[in-house]
Order: C-alpha cells, then structure tokens, then sequence
C-alpha cells in the first residue's frame, strides 16, 4: 500500500482498523530505511511525500482498512 502527500513530511504513521474496533498503531516510517514491527514492513520515499506499507505473510485476519497520518515537521 502506499499514502502520499504533496508536502514533505517528517514522518508516516500507519494504522490497522478492524471491522468494529479503532485504529491501532502499527509502525511509524520516519526514515527511508524500512522500518519492521512485526510482518509489517514501512518505509517512508521521495523525500517525505510519500510511504510504503508491506505485510508479509498476509493472513485472513489482516483484513480490515488501514490508515496512513503523517507528524509535519
């Protein structure tokens, strides 16, 4: 998955929310390096504008929306 932004960003905050419940934290990319927690793997891009999110393994239970926010600088 990927969130952009037409700004750069200090870092991504990604978040997993299951049918009913509220978000949850999973990791938060403020590097270009990836960053894992986890079978989740984010990497912030092109200068802060952009994230990546990976899920390793997906499982049935990964199902559900998730959520990018970013922290400006």
């Amino acid at each position: 998955m990927f969130c952009s932004f037409t700004s750069a960003f200090q870092a991504f905050q990604w978040y997993q929310q299951l049918p009913g419940r509220g978000p949850t934290h999973l990791l938060t990319a403020s590097t270009n390096e990836n960053v894992t927690v986890g079978r989740f793997i984010g990497e912030r891009l092109e200068s802060g504008k952009r994230s990546s999110l990976h899920i390793t393994d997906s499982q049935l239970g990964d199902s559900g929306s998730f959520l990018c926010a970013v922290d400006a600088q």
